[in-house]
């Protein structure tokens, strides 16, 4: 939908000038390599607001007051106080993180069972979190692609014309 936009912004107020020139009358490499442009664009918009929620649950005590060490005696007891917290702090890679780890306590699990279970979970976040990023990466990797497609072409171009004025 921004593409679209931008392109009738662009069209009613700059049409003649070599801004325009440039994003517009050079062929539909330009249309596409917008496109991209504004994809990426809205998708790190999105991540940068997603990080923004996660950072706000560093403003909730996820911890009790008086909860000096994680035991399974004390285990359940934070359990309640962090899933009566609002849902974004109960929800969050923190949150989730940390419920995870109580319920180990709770079952018993001793501090090194509940370490490797806390670095499986910090591993499997940080595979979804590249993820994440996987199209933001593929399309950043197509913008300079498209550029030298469009380079090539507009040699081609140049080099038929001089073919045609030399004939």
């Amino acid at each position: 939908m921004a593409t679209p936009a931008f392109y009738l912004l662009i069209g009613n107020t700059l049409r003649g000038t070599k801004f325009f020139e440039l994003l517009a009358e050079r062929g539909p490499l330009q249309y596409v390599t917008m496109f991209f442009t504004f994809w990426v664009c809205a998708a790190l918009i999105q991540k940068m607001l997603q990080i923004r929620i996660q950072n706000k649950v560093w403003k909730h005590k996820l911890i009790p007051e008086g909860a000096d060490r994680i035991t399974p005696d004390n285990a359940q007891e934070i359990t309640e106080h962090i899933e009566k917290l609002p849902d974004r702090a109960s929800q969050s890679l923190l949150g989730q993180r940390l419920l995870r780890g109580l319920e180990s306590s709770k079952s018993g699990h001793g501090a090194s069972e509940i370490a490797n279970s806390m670095e499986a979970q910090a591993d499997i976040d940080s595979r979804n979190s590249s993820i994440g990023f996987s199209t933001v990466k593929v399309l950043l990797a197509a913008i300079p692609i498209l550029g030298f497609i469009g380079t090539v072409l507009g040699i081609g171009s140049a080099v038929g014309g001089f073919g045609q004025t030399l004939a």
